[in-house]
């Protein structure tokens, strides 16, 4: 994807977003929610007998039985009537729900609630599925309770559905068990896509790829979004069905763009990118119509849904058609999943399309679809992490190969043959006048040298040449220190180390253990020969703090020295501190066929 043609997608979504969040929030603050009281626990039941139905189509008044699914016309009002029970009292209310239909409630001639049919509300040309709480306050034992509905669509102009009766706290507590579970998880995806966001943008272009991850995020996001705001808790922490489903019904139209930018950003190959464009242009202008059709009172979202819907299915049918026939299908492992996970969510919508046609499914119309969306943004979850995970580890290796060849290539610069041999020449001169002078220039050119090999030779080597390093070392500091006793038993040394790892515990025994009690104290290196290992023992009479907790050294600490052992040659370590009395701290390096057992 060229970076001009990123830009025009990226700025499309950009306006298309921002476009949707200011229609969200003005179609949500245009409706006026009416109050509601407190809660307080209770029981719950239905009364679905002995509802009478008056004046349908010129008949008789009819006894029904609820819910119930009549034959009726677009905006034919059906009256329902029911004698309250007793036991009604100020805190009861009636419970129901219904789907893009008008809602009037009345007890006796007193009207309690309306939904719908509100006048004033401009952009609201027919009623948005609610769930109903009717307040009953001013209601009294055997009062009649009349429930009007009517509905500008004739598959709903018949239908009325369970009626529940209880207090407030109690039919709010039926909702909460009954979608609990899916507002959390949905709740819960949406604050993932954020906290996700929030890494993407402190981590920056350096380290992952904002256009891959960024799109799966944002989908994650809108569609989880999408999932609670389509969730009946909504309404009742707001109070504003019409709001909540205008803003559900625009992340429903937004989804297929981000979908679609997300599908685009994966495909290398030119002629699905194509059709990925058309696709991202095509639900852009949908959306778009969507809404400006909504503000022009020329078609409502409900009426425009169904043709936008048909519209979404066949672009996820074309999607997963076309990650199918993929020629990189086979080499890459993310776009198997990506199909796989296409697959399943075309298999949960069409399974809903075949479900919805039952009438026993009805109770638990969506689930189906919200399923398989569930799974399908948890797999994009994983993906997405991994994938940042992935970017992140990669740019972190880079990096360090690129510190590494730069640090190669520092020391190639620096003309150690030269410096070497001037420090040989004086110490040479020296050697003839002063032999302990001589001596401290020949050990610091050896360390010198050791110490510039150190950081490009990371090779397992003979201890000999570790020693090497190592005599450098201890001949300085008793050069700079002459009261301290260095003891060095080598008795063996036919044996191999990863380099520069036993001089930085010796470093740390001189400048961590024996100098800070002071410039007087006794040193010894040993290294011997076991059953099972060769031994490489380092004693001091120092401070005997252990130096997992307190280590100097400017190579590598204590912890990584200890992984390095371990991973190049199978090497543990041993260590024995008592404090104010010194530390011993032994290397074993293990024998063929021997394994040493961390301490």
């Amino acid at each position: 994807m060229s970076t001009n043609k990123r830009k025009q997608l990226n700025i499309l979504v950009i306006i298309i977003v921002g476009a949707s969040a200011f229609a969200m929030l003005l179609l949500g603050v245009l409706f006026k929610p009416q109050s509601r009281k407190g809660l307080d626990m209770g029981e719950v039941e239905a009364i679905n007998e002995g509802w009478v139905l008056r004046n349908y189509r010129g008949n008789d008044d009819k006894l029904v039985e609820l819910p119930v699914k009549l034959k009726a016309e677009p905006d034919e009002v059906l009256l329902f009537m029911h004698r309250l029970p007793d036991g009604v009292y100020e805190d009861k209310v009636l419970m129901f729900d219904t789907k893009f239909q008008n809602v009037r409630v009345f007890i006796g001639e007193l009207k309690v609630y309306e939904n719908g049919v509100l006048n004033n509300q401009k952009l609201m040309r027919n009623s948005v599925p609610a769930t109903n709480i009717v307040d009953l306050s001013y209601a009294q034992p055997g009062d009649i309770v009349s429930i009007y509905i009517s509905s500008g669509y004739k598959s709903y102009s018949g239908a009325m559905s369970n009626v529940y009766i209880g207090s407030r706290g109690a039919v709010v507590s039926s909702i909460l068990k009954k979608h609990a579970i899916s507002f959390v998880m949905s709740l819960i995806l949406v604050v993932l896509a954020i906290i996700f966001a929030i890494v993407l943008i402190c981590l920056g272009n350096k380290y992952v790829d904002r256009g891959k991850t960024g799109y799966a995020l944002g989908f994650i996001g809108i569609a989880a979004l999408w999932l609670l705001l389509e969730n009946p808790i909504m309404q009742l922490i707001t109070n504003n069905s019409f709001g909540i489903y205008v803003s559900a019904v625009i992340l429903l139209l937004l989804m297929p763009i981000i979908y679609m930018m997300y599908q685009f950003s994966l495909t290398n190959q030119k002629r699905y990118a194509r059709i990925y464009e058309i696709g991202i242009y095509a639900f852009g202008i949908n959306l778009l119509a969507a809404v400006i059709f909504q503000l022009l009172s020329v078609c409502d979202f409900a009426t425009y849904t169904v043709a936008a819907k048909g519209l979404m299915i066949c672009g996820l049918m074309a999607v997963t058609g076309m990650l199918y026939l993929s020629d990189e299908l086979q080499t890459d492992k993310k776009l198997r999943i990506n199909l796989y996970s296409n697959i399943l969510l075309l298999a949960a919508v069409l399974l809903e399309l075949i479900l919805s046609r039952f009438g026993f499914y009805a109770a638990v119309d969506g689930l189906a679809f919200g399923l398989g969306l569930y799974i399908y943004l948890i797999i994009l979850v994983i993906v997405a992490e991994k994938g940042i995970i992935y970017e992140i580890d990669k740019n972190i290796a880079k990096t360090a190969e690129d510190m590494e060849k730069e640090k190669v290539k520092a020391v190639k610069n620096i003309n150690t043959g030269l410096i070497y041999r001037a420090l040989a020449l004086a110490a040479g001169k020296l050697k003839a006048n002063n032999m302990s002078e001589g001596k401290l220039i020949y050990d610091t050119s050896i360390y010198m040298k050791c110490n510039i090999r150190a950081t490009t030779d990371h090779a397992i080597v003979d201890f000999e040449e570790e020693l090497e390093y190592i005599r450098a070392y201890l001949g300085i500091q008793s050069k700079r220190y002459p009261k301290l006793d260095i003891t060095i038993e080598d008795k063996v040394t036919e044996f191999k180390v990863p380099y520069n790892t036993i001089e930085p515990l010796v470093e740390n025994a001189i400048e961590n253990g024996l100098l800070r009690v002071g410039e007087e104290g006794r040193f010894v290196l040993r290294s011997y020969e076991r059953l099972d290992c060769f031994a490489i023992q380092i004693v001091d009479n120092g401070q005997g703090i252990s130096p997992d907790k307190l280590f100097v050294s400017g190579v590598s600490a204590y912890r990584e020295l200890k992984e390095i052992l371990k991973d190049m040659c199978g090497a543990g370590i041993e260590l024995k501190c008592k404090r104010d009395k010194g530390s011993i701290i032994t290397v074993k390096i293990p024998k063929d066929g021997f394994v040493i057992k961390d301490e």
